[in-house]
């Protein structure tokens, strides 16, 4: 009797003790968003306090049950024992292919608020970040910081970096005068020897400078920046400057990097004189040699559609603008005819009841991370649902609120469905970059115990098959339940790249309360 008293005192504890950590959460509240508001993070759910903490407070309500002799077990939490598919899936692959562990974890520096750190390279060695006041590069086997380069200036620098690297050169633009519009300032850095090459000013092309609209690119010996006025052309090695030759009617405002080619777009001016059906698009090679033009089509005689992103080279693939009708194209153009063929067509908004995602955003004219071109195919990311537990089509055991998607494949040629990767219970999916050509996508986890898994995507057929299943005791870790529920990589506040065996998950946006905590994490097989 007193054996079962004592126990009974000390569940009572424990619950005490749960309760009152889970209060603390719940009064703490969420860092303040950053202007505009970000998306909410895919897979969510619902708001509530960190797992480990309900986790306590239950302990101690089974410890209590526990003294007075009723048998009960917990399920562990995080580790795939939800009832949904996507659950069940998690299971399967760690019994074929074995749970991934946390390689290492860095932790976030102090940093103004709602800072964009999104900027970054990947090499055969290194994953290098563009960070407040630095280039940083951290040994993607250790997480160790490599070597650094100091930028000078503010440390609220938002100004945008080239996407791709040439000879291991990267070109950042760099804020000027103090106002964060003004981005004339450019700096070239070897993320090879951990260097700074250059930095030079870009001069203004008549009254117009360069701004935080304007994305740099990098090819072969040459650093090409777009503007409203016309391109900047550098060379990379040594920063001598030219302006792109402007005919007096037409204007290269942006650039787009595709292996071995850089496209220019084309924006022909309304005045006197000049033509603005001969808006388009320019291709060279890396030596700047052209090599083809296309016109952009008509939406009524004079005025072109307005290009706004370029998702391929080879095939062309462009989105385009129809202001008639206020929506976005998708077409699959030929440069030797002229010719193009609509895709896909959407709302511009995506209130407007669009079934997919964006695939591109406003960061130059090539960021499209929630898209790809694979042989023949653009594949498309779907919009997520929300999937309550109280409505129909909600599994057994479903306590949460989530979110469910899947990957799409059109054929280029037609526009027509070729395969779905399918609406998986408990599956919220989103493209992953790689360093290998290959098709990944990340199975968010969610509070349904349904653990993060990467996943390979075959583009002839769109079947998955398990890469790699984020292990259990990385779901229990608090500071890593942003990182184990990121999806939409790219727009959500959350960067991911699968690259050499190893899945790095890590923060775009510092938030100053999330100072001291983990903010970049590689999971991997050791």
């Amino acid at each position: 009797m007193i054996v079962a008293l004592l126990a009974g005192v000390i569940a009572i504890g424990y619950l005490l003790y749960g309760i009152a950590k889970l209060r603390g959460v719940l009064a703490g509240g969420n860092p303040p968003a950053a202007q505009p508001t970000p998306p909410p993070r895919v897979g969510a759910g619902k708001p509530g306090p960190p797992r480990r903490l309900v986790v306590a407070a239950v302990v101690g309500a089974l410890l209590v049950a526990g003294a007075t002799g009723v048998g009960l077990f917990l399920s562990p939490g995080g580790g795939g024992s939800g009832s949904s598919r996507a659950a069940q899936d998690w299971a399967t692959a760690v019994d074929d292919v074995g749970a991934a562990s946390e390689l290492w974890r860095t932790v976030q520096a102090s940093a103004p608020n709602a800072q964009p750190v999104r900027d970054h390279w990947v090499t055969d060695t290194h994953l290098v970040r563009r960070l407040p006041g630095r280039v940083a590069a951290y040994d993607l086997g250790t997480g160790e910081v490599a070597w650094e380069v100091p930028l000078a200036g503010e440390p609220s620098d938002r100004c945008p970096s080239s996407q791709q690297q040439s000879g291991n050169r990267v070109a950042l633009l760099r804020m000027t005068g103090g106002d964060e519009d003004n981005c004339g300032t450019i700096t070239v850095i070897d993320i090879g020897a951990g260097k700074e090459v250059y930095t030079t000013d870009l001069p203004h092309i008549g009254r117009e400078g360069v701004t935080s609209t304007d994305v740099p690119v990098v090819i072969g010996e040459f650093v090409l920046v777009g503007s409203k006025a016309g391109g900047h052309l550098l060379n990379i090695d040594t920063g001598r400057h030219t302006h792109v030759s402007d005919d007096g009617r037409c204007r290269e405002d942006a650039y787009a990097v595709f292996g071995e080619q850089v496209l220019a777009r084309v924006t022909c001016r309304q005045r006197p004189g000049s033509d603005p059906a001969l808006s388009g698009l320019r291709a060279y090679d890396k030596e700047l040699e052209e090599q083809w033009t296309w016109k952009a089509p008509e939406e009524a005689a004079g005025k072109p559609l307005v290009i706004r992103n370029v998702l391929s080279a080879d095939p062309l693939v462009v989105e385009v603008y129809r202001e008639s009708n206020d929506t976005v194209e998708t077409l699959r153009a030929d440069p030797g005819s002229g010719r193009s063929v609509t895709v896909l067509s959407r709302q511009r908004s995506l209130r407007d009841g669009n079934a997919y995602l964006e695939p591109c955003d406003e960061r130059g004219i090539a960021h499209c991370q929630q898209a790809m071109v694979v042989d023949d195919k653009l594949i498309l990311t779907t919009v997520p649902q929300q999937m309550n537990p109280d409505a129909p089509g909600a599994y057994s055991g479903m306590t949460s609120t989530e979110f469910r998607n899947e990957l799409v494949a059109l054929d280029l040629g037609t526009g027509q469905e070729v395969w779905r990767t399918g609406v998986v219970d408990g599956r919220a999916t989103h493209l992953v970059p790689t360093t290998d050509g290959s098709i990944a996508a990340y199975q968010s986890a969610n509070p349904n115990d349904v653990p993060g898994l990467l996943l390979s995507v075959d583009p002839a057929t769109g079947a998955v098959a398990p890469l790699l299943p984020i292990g259990a005791e990385s779901h229990e870790d608090e500071e890593l339940t942003d990182h184990v529920r990121s999806g939409i990589f790219g727009a959500d506040n959350q960067q991911a790249v699968w690259t050499g065996g190893r899945l790095v998950i890590f923060r775009t946006l510092y938030y100053d309360s999330n100072s001291g905590k983990a903010e970049m994490v590689a999971f991997g097989r050791p």
